[in-house]
């Protein structure tokens, strides 16, 4: 006589396993990236800052 197997936990077990390393590496790719986005978002708050109140855009010498 030969037993089967239960497989039913298994493959729950296996998801989650799929979805914490999705997790992680998604958290580690948003710690090495968020130095490089801070400045970008930094950057561009400036230079929208500088259009609204000059009305010209920093380096492009024409009003807007």
């Amino acid at each position: 006589m030969v037993l089967k197997r239960q497989r039913k936990g298994q493959s729950t077990v296996e998801y989650l396993l799929y979805v914490s390393v999705i997790a992680i590496a998604l958290c580690a790719t948003a710690y090495v990236f968020i130095g490089p986005l801070q400045q970008g978002f930094n950057k561009m708050d400036k230079e929208s800052r500088d259009v609204f109140r000059n009305g010209m855009q920093t380096g492009a010498g024409d009003y807007r």
